[in-house]
């Protein structure tokens, strides 16, 4: 009698929905992603699977906050936007770190109170400044003219 052989995966199996699509693409840069969809019609739809399995701000957002859609709309509210690391995890999902702290920027100091409220009332954290640490930093435009304020301000996660 014959030996079968067992059949081999082939690209086109591999990326079928399911985890291991999810995990090939959790790991891929966007640029082999978009490759890879121009490859076959099989792989049309990866770019659009993977925006809100890899693209996903709200599973980034919870390794800091418990309910970041209401982070999320207080953020709009008040024209805030996130940066630093977690800005660049966000944008290149494959980088093996992950940031341990959340900046974000406010544009005046009204803004800059109900986030603040937002967090000690919503999210459960507790304000606490550092001694070291000036909570107001000037800002300079690329000219090196006067152009505002930006106020630096911690916070201990009571959650965890």
């Amino acid at each position: 009698m014959a030996e079968v052989e067992p059949t081999r995966p082939t690209l086109t199996t591999v990326f079928q929905p399911g985890p291991p699509r999810e995990c090939l693409l959790a790991i891929l840069p966007i640029e082999a992603i978009r490759t890879l969809q121009q490859t076959c019609h099989e792989f049309a739809d990866l770019y659009e699977y993977a925006l809100p399995a890899v693209w996903n701000i709200d599973k980034l957002l919870r390794r800091f906050l418990p309910h970041p859609k209401a982070f999320r709309a207080e953020m709009t509210k008040n024209n805030a936007i996130i940066c630093g690391e977690v800005a660049l995890r966000f944008f290149d999902h494959t980088a093996a770190w992950h940031p341990d702290n959340m900046d974000v920027e406010v544009p005046n100091s009204s803004a800059s109170y109900h986030l603040h409220w937002h967090l000690l009332k919503v999210q459960g954290y507790a304000y606490s400044a550092w001694k070291s640490q000036h909570p107001f930093r000037v800002m300079l435009d690329d000219d090196g003219e006067y152009f505002g304020f930006a106020e630096t301000r911690t916070y201990q996660n009571l959650n965890e």
